[in-house]
């Protein structure tokens, strides 16, 4: 009784040693796949792939990690520095209130105060100090150096090149996710 195709890459064997052969890449799922598959060009190639992707990617997320500490920095300074710049001028101001003139520092006092209001609820809103590009850099760079560890060892000591593959797709896939 046979179950529904399965499509596998030739060359495969079964977990009885049995070649799957190279012309029919189709075996059934009552037939099971050892996981000892040899490494091989077009899997070195594929996963060197993935690795220069990761790369890619990292590199990426060092770029926006570097513009978001930039722009928390942008609004946070002037949040910061703004009101004690601003605090000599209210003691003006209250002196002139003091003494019944018009004062035009309790229009500029005002002024400044809205726009720290607007730097803080930007700054609080786009919260760029904890955007998480460093930790998806940091990811993606460990999988680019688990990639460089496998392929830096003699093929006969590498991770099973199905169980690598396997385990750096699922990974990627849910950093992409993420």
């Amino acid at each position: 009784m046979l179950s529904s195709p399965i499509r596998v890459l030739p060359g495969l064997q079964t977990q009885d040693n049995s070649s799957i052969g190279t012309k029919s890449p189709i075996i059934y799922k009552s037939n099971k796949i050892a996981e000892d598959r040899e490494w091989d060009d077009m899997s070195e190639d594929y996963i060197k792939n993935l690795r220069d992707r990761c790369k890619e990617k990292s590199e990426r997320y060092n770029k926006l990690s570097k513009i978001n500490k930039k722009l928390h920095i942008c609004f946070s300074i002037p949040s910061i520095l703004i009101p004690i710049i601003m605090t000599p001028f209210t003691q003006i101001q209250e002196t002139c209130e003091e003494e019944n003139e018009e004062s035009w520092i309790k229009n500029i006092t005002t002024g400044v105060l809205i726009i720290i209001s607007i730097l803080n609820t930007l700054n609080t809103y786009f919260d760029f100090s904890k955007k998480g590009e460093r930790l998806m850099q940091s990811k993606y760079d460990e999988i680019y150096e688990e990639i460089n560890w496998q392929l830096t060892k003699p093929r006969e000591y590498r991770t099973n090149v199905n169980i690598l593959t396997m385990s750096l797709k699922n990974n990627i896939i849910t950093l992409n996710k993420t």
